[in-house]
Formats: structure tokens, C-alpha cells, sequence
């Protein structure tokens, strides 16, 4: 496959990604800001940072996410809102297995603070994937600039 058909089919797949990544991101700051509190309480619930520190997570962490959104649509500053995407999902990773591994019984919160669901295989599952494709729109995006290099 020559260079100029594989970066425009990168392209495409790179595209799909930051429509799925952002819309989320949106939806998902949009249900965060509205119940701020709830959030907060969410984030302690993790038992890792103190109720200040969640208090200000519950605060950032949406705008950083409506940030991000907006930038993966609109493809400003498309590098760094990329790997920032990835970053934000390994920490919700880490976040999520620290409390599956010690048994904690919480709702993960993490799209929607009003949802008690808890962390179970299936939350695992849905993060690993979104973290997948945080890895792979890295990828694509790198491939992209390398065949438009050559």
C-alpha cells in the first residue's frame, strides 16, 4: 500500500476515534459539572486523595475533559489534546484498578457521578478500551505525520 492511501486510511480511522473520544469527553464534563458535590464525593470515595484535593479534582477534571473534547473535535493543538487523552485515561485507569484490587466497594463515576453502578469486569473493560483507543489515535496520528513526512 503505497504511503499517500495509508495515511488517508489512518486518516479516517483517526477521525472516528476523536468524534467517539470527544463526544464522550463532553457528555461526560457536562454530567460532572452539573453535580459537582456528587462528583467530589465520587472522587473521595477512592480513598486516595483527601476531601480537598477531590473537592478540586471534581472541579478541573470536567473542564479539563470539556477541553479536551472540544480540541479532539476541532483538531486544535490535535498533538498535545491526543496525548493529554491518553494520560487522563491511564490515570483513570489506575484509579479504577487501585480500587477494584483493594476490594473497595464504590461507583466508579466516572462518566456520569449520578450513576452508582460499581467497579466491576465490565468497567475494567470499558476503560481498557477507551484507553485502547486513546493508544491507538497516538498511533494513527504519529503514522499520519510519518507518511506525510516521506
Amino acid at each position: 500500500m503505497d504511503r499517500l492511501k495509508m495515511s488517508r486510511k489512518f486518516s479516517w480511522f483517526l477521525l472516528f476515534i476523536r468524534v467517539i473520544l470527544g463526544l464522550i469527553f463532553l457528555i461526560s464534563a457536562t454530567l460532572k459539572l452539573s453535580s459537582p458535590v456528587v462528583f467530589a464525593q465520587s472522587i473521595a470515595n477512592y480513598q486516595v486523595f483527601g476531601l480537598l484535593l477531590s473537592s478540586w479534582g471534581a472541579l478541573l477534571i470536567p473542564v479539563l475533559e470539556a477541553l479536551l473534547g472540544m480540541m479532539l473535535l476541532t483538531r486544535f493543538w490535535l498533538k498535545e489534546a491526543l496525548i493529554l487523552t491518553l494520560g487522563l485515561y491511564l490515570l483513570f485507569d489506575i484509579m479504577i484498578l487501585q480500587a477494584y484490587f483493594r476490594g473497595l466497594d464504590v461507583a466508579c463515576g466516572c462518566f456520569n457521578p449520578a450513576d452508582q453502578s460499581p467497579i466491576d469486569v465490565y468497567k475494567l473493560v470499558e476503560n481498557f478500551l477507551l484507553t485502547t483507543m486513546s493508544v491507538l489515535s497516538v498511533t494513527f496520528y504519529w503514522k499520519i505525520n510519518q507518511a506525510d513526512e516521506a
